[in-house]
């Protein structure tokens, strides 16, 4: 593997490394997946906190029962997350209504998975929630926002069909020196660029990210690239010439 793929900025559930406030965040979120009561959650949580990350590893938990579908920007109206679902289920019948969609859907039904919630039109919500109620524990819907104000709308909206979880407290000291060596090791990074994140480059990290998950793959990512810039230039410097004695 190569180390330019370390610290990567995408959502990697395979790169994740357990965190306090993660864990309890799904332990939460597996648990209202698992059982019939509310058909939608929120998950709450600041920008850059790994509510993306949440989503994507409760999907890979849920593929063998559930059809996971994840939408990364919901700004569309009913039609088109309707058709959406539609396309999601390959080689299924025509589905002519609502309650044949959700019929049409392998194993246990839906789970629906909407990131940056905060774009999810009112209408289209009050649709899934009437959606979600007919369907019977066949549709589970998980959502992440970000904003507290928006939060709060969408749990009006969904009412008791609706559970919160929230993402909360940082990535402490340990927390942030386990993620780099996990990372640094899963990537095959080379001994001596992983030699330049010691204890006091860790402590700088915790400090500068104030363990907000984001920002440590972002500052560690910008750290690794200085260290191979710095190798890179230091192999393409000519070598010095010994200097010769002047001529009488």
């Amino acid at each position: 593997m190569s180390d330019a793929l370390a610290f990567s900025p995408a959502a990697n559930p395979d790169a994740y490394v357990p965190w306090t406030g993660a864990e309890q965040a799904f332990e939460a979120l597996t648990r209202w997946a698992s059982e019939s009561g509310a058909p939608v959650c929120l998950v709450a949580g600041p920008p850059g906190m790994g509510k993306t990350l949440l989503l994507k590893r409760l999907a890979a938990q849920a593929a063998a029962s559930l059809r996971a579908v994840r939408i990364s920007y919901p700004d569309c109206d009913v039609e088109a997350l309707r058709g959406f679902l539609r396309e999601s289920l390959e080689g299924a019948p025509p589905c002519d209504s609502d309650d044949a969609l959700i019929a049409a859907a392998p194993g246990a039904g839906f789970l629906l998975l909407l990131d940056e919630g905060e774009l999810l039109p009112d209408a289209t919500a009050q649709w899934l929630r009437e959606l979600a109620e007919r369907a019977a524990g066949r549709l589970r819907i998980a959502v992440a926002v970000t904003r507290d104000e928006r939060c709060a709308e969408l749990a009006a909206r969904f009412g008791d069909a609706c559970e919160v979880v929230r993402l909360a407290g940082a990535m402490s000291r340990a927390d942030v020196e386990a993620h780099v060596r996990a990372e640094l090791e899963r990537a095959g990074v080379d001994p001596g660029l992983r030699a330049r994140f010691d204890a006091a480059a860790i402590d700088e990290l915790h400090a500068r990210s104030e363990g907000v998950p984001a920002l440590v793959q972002t500052l560690a990512s910008a750290r690794l690239f200085e260290a191979q810039r710095a190798g890179e230039l230091a192999a393409r410097r000519p070598p010095r010439l010994a200097r010769r004695a002047p001529v009488a």
